[in-house]
């Protein structure tokens, strides 16, 4: 579930990502199957969906970095600045496990590619 607290930062952060490189990550069947379930998803496999992301969003880290640190508070429901004591690494993993992080993307991009046309 993606909460009105986490939208912003999802759609800034989404805004200024690499949107063809995202696409093609989140179109990738072997990487992230139709119907994943983080429950079901091995170590290993996590650590490499989230070395693919951190590959998209690195580039572009500077920029976005606040944005994730506001995501990470808003999804954890702590403060901001608590938020940036955390692991970075660990974080981000958790934001892809969190429900509807993947599918607001998939859906972000869906939309932008429709605007395209």
């Amino acid at each position: 579930m993606i909460t009105f607290e986490q939208l912003p930062f999802l759609y800034r952060i989404a805004a200024k990502i690499d949107l063809a490189a995202m696409a093609k990550l989140l179109g990738r069947k072997d990487l992230l199957p139709d119907g994943f379930d983080k429950e079901k998803i091995s170590d290993e496999k996590m650590a490499e969906i989230v070395f693919e992301f951190a590959a998209v969003l690195i580039p572009k880290m500077e920029e976005i970095n606040e944005d994730i640190v506001g995501l990470v508070a808003a999804t954890k429901g702590i403060h901001v600045d608590d938020a940036k004591k955390l692991d970075a690494i660990q974080s981000i993993k958790d934001l892809l496990s969190e429900a509807g992080v993947l599918d607001f993307f998939k859906k972000y991009l869906k939309q932008k590619a429709g605007q395209k046309q």
